[in-house]
C-alpha cells in the first residue's frame, strides 16, 4: 500500500504484503500521511527496509498490532527514514512483536523521529545479524514517554540520545 497523499486505515488488515523494495505492508511517502486506528500490519516482506511499514512521511499509530513483518534489510517492522512515527492516545495499546530484519532494528530502525506514548510495547523481534537490537536509534529524536516498554536491546549510535518522560 503506497501512500503519496493523507490517509486514515481503521479497523482494518494490511497482510501478507510483498514489495521489492521498502515498504511491505504500507510505504508513507514524504508527501504522505498516516493515521492507523485499531488496526493490524502482519506477515509483510520488504526486499529492503521497513517489513511493516516505512515512513517517509508521518505516520501515526493507535490501538494497533505489528506482528511477523520481515525486512532484508533494517526495520522489521517499522523503518523511519525521513518521517515520523508515534503512536498515541495512552489507552489504546499498539504492540510491536515477532518481526525481523535482516540488518538492524528488528523492531523500528529510527534514522529520523520516533515517539513511544504510554501503552507502546516493543517486544520480542529478532535480528538476523545475530544482534538484538529491537530499537536502533540513529535519528535526530528518540522519545518515550510514561508507561512505553521495550524489551531486548536499544542501540543507540554515536552522539545519539534517548528522551524519556512521565506525561502520561
Amino acid at each position: 500500500l503506497q501512500l503519496d497523499g493523507q490517509s486514515v486505515i481503521s479497523n482494518a488488515a494490511v497482510s501478507e504484503n510483498t514489495a521489492s523494495a521498502k515498504g511491505g505492508g504500507i510505504s508513507v511517502s514524504t508527501a504522505g500521511g498516516l493515521q492507523m486506528n485499531k488496526g493490524t500490519v502482519s506477515e509483510n516482506t520488504a526486499k529492503s527496509n521497513g517489513g511493516g511499514i516505512n515512513a517517509d512521511g508521518t505516520c501515526k499509530v493507535n490501538g494497533s498490532n505489528l506482528t511477523g513483518n520481515q525486512s532484508y534489510g533494517d526495520g522489521g517492522a517499522v523503518y523511519v527514514g525521513g518521517g515520523t512515527f508515534t503512536t498515541f492516545q495512552a489507552n489504546q495499546a499498539v504492540t510491536i512483536e515477532g518481526n525481523s530484519a535482516a540488518k538492524e532494528g528488528a523492531g523500528i530502525y529510527n534514522k529520523n523521529v520516533t515517539v513511544l506514548n504510554n501503552n507502546a510495547h516493543i517486544l520480542i523481534n529478532q535480528c538476523k545479524n545475530g544482534s538484538e537490537h529491537n530499537v536502533f536509534h540513529a535519528g535526530s529524536q528518540f522519545l518515550v514517554e510514561g508507561n512505553a516498554e521495550v524489551k531486548q536491546e536499544v542501540y543507540l549510535t554515536k552522539d545519539r540520545f534517548i528522551t524519556a518522560s512521565s506525561k502520561y
